[in-house]
């Protein structure tokens, strides 16, 4: 026969032990257990961005002369529990930025860079950064 049990992954690793006992006609107890195991995949990836040093998520951010040289850091993280591939960072302004890798293990993190010059009146621009996983 087949038994069958649903349940929900967790993130990380499970492990579950199924059993079963029966006894014979004969008045024997007989038994058996089997384990099961699976790694709850929790990919999570997180930027942060700063202009020229500063955290910017508010305006007006860092006041900068115009045309002055202006740096964008972004911090990338894998703040999952499986490594990352295919990681990439874009600037909705900027486009594409270059970033020292494309690979990030749980908890590795790496900063990207790009310069540019400042311009009159408010700015504002927007970093997103994603990634793959060998995981479905």
């Amino acid at each position: 026969m087949t038994c069958t049990a649903d349940g929900t992954a967790t993130a990380g690793q499970y492990v579950n032990e199924g059993c079963v006992a029966a006894t014979t006609p004969g008045g024997m107890q007989i038994n058996d257990c089997d384990p099961s195991h699976y790694f709850g995949a929790d990919p999570q990836i997180d930027i942060e961005k700063a202009t020229n040093g500063e955290d910017a998520d508010v305006a007006p951010g860092p006041t900068v002369p115009v045309g002055s040289p202006v740096t964008w850091t972004y911090v990338v993280t894998n703040t999952g529990n499986v490594p990352l591939a295919d990681v990439a960072v874009t600037d909705d302004k900027l486009g594409a930025i270059t970033c020292p890798t494309t690979s990030l293990a749980p908890t590795e993190t790496m900063t990207c860079s790009a310069d540019g010059t400042a311009m009159e009146g408010q700015y504002a621009n927007l970093a997103t950064v994603a990634g793959t996983t060998g995981h479905r």
